[in-house]
């Protein structure tokens, strides 16, 4: 073999690119949450609070609704400005965003198979089990 042969590699599409550093993200936080799990309520004073609002459909131009709401809250916080989503379906979707992982490994592949998440194992229950009150405003997952 060359030289050149051996240095060759497959090139990576944009989304192979996104969805692996979407994977890196996810396999750095879940891990962390669950750390903190063990801390327990009697840390709950120095930590920060977090609210993380999901929506279903709503594309980047359509911000001009509430601009005041959008920058009070990135003010305060985190704003999010390239977001994209591996399954562009509802559930899917959310629950990648719940789990950390990808839908092929959480299991909720289309709208209706919500039963198929592992409950044990989301954002809100390692949040849960750090102390922290959780709450949901609106629809979890489809069905």
């Amino acid at each position: 073999m060359s030289e050149n042969s051996e240095n060759r590699r497959s090139p990576v599409s944009r989304r192979g690119s996104l969805g692996g550093a979407a994977a890196v993200a996810a396999a750095t936080a879940i891990p962390a949450l669950a750390q903190v799990a063990g801390a327990g309520p009697a840390a709950a004073a120095g930590r920060p609070n977090i609210l993380l609002i999901v929506t279903d459909d709503q594309p980047k131009h359509t911000e001009w609704a509430l601009p005041k709401t959008v920058g009070w809250l990135a003010d305060q916080g985190v704003r999010c400005t390239n977001g994209h989503v591996t399954t562009p379906l509802c559930s899917p979707s959310r629950s990648s965003v719940f789990s950390g992982r990808h839908a092929h490994n959480h299991g909720v592949r289309n709208n209706k198979a919500l039963y198929a998440l592992d409950q044990s194992t989301t954002v809100q229950q390692y949040l849960k089990q750090a102390g922290y009150r959780t709450g949901l405003v609106g629809k979890y997952l489809n069905s």
